[in-house]
């Protein structure tokens, strides 16, 4: 009878963390869709693969995908497959694919640049130590921001979006 009671408690638990996670998700992404990208945000300092200082402002007023991951988390490295088919597709079009690797100190860097080499990436690999995670509210990784040319997020995935839901959100914000 203990062991039921246990049992019972337990998937109560379970129960609750799911729909309170489920808050934290709608809320950032409320948060998120439909607001405009701050100065501080582009100006947030990232570090490129090689230990250039860089921020997002190079990219303003392109229409931007700004993916947030985590190298050593399947689903996050998952994440950038259809990132490189977008950057490939749409590159010519004006649309900037960036990755942020989050939790990442300069000197595991080449474990970012063997995945992106895995991965046959050849859009830019950052890497941030908390500051744009922070300043972009990221609670989970992958998330991906597609961002317009007037700095309006306009999507948030949270998850590894596939290719013709990306494609078709990436028509949508170019035409």
């Amino acid at each position: 009878m203990g062991a039921i009671l246990r049992c019972v408690a337990i998937l109560g638990l379970v129960a609750a963390m799911s729909r309170s996670s489920a808050f934290v998700t709608t809320k950032a992404q409320q948060t998120a869709e439909g607001q405009h990208v701050t100065p501080s945000q582009l100006d947030v300092v990232l570090v490129d693969t090689s230990g250039r200082r860089g921020s997002l402002k190079q990219y303003a007023h392109q229409t931007i995908v700004l993916a947030f991951w985590t190298p050593w988390a399947p689903t996050s490295a998952r994440a950038l497959r259809p990132l490189t088919l977008a950057d490939s597709e749409y590159r010519s079009r004006g649309v900037q694919v960036v990755a942020v690797a989050l939790d990442v100190p300069l000197e595991k860097s080449q474990y970012v640049t063997q995945v992106a080499k895995d991965a046959g990436i050849n859009f830019p690999m950052l890497l941030d130590q908390g500051d744009a995670a922070k300043l972009f509210a990221i609670t989970g990784v992958p998330t991906i921001l597609l961002i317009r040319k007037d700095g309006m997020v306009a999507r948030q995935y949270r998850e590894p979006p596939n290719a013709a839901d990306l494609f078709r959100d990436l028509n949508r914000l170019i035409r």
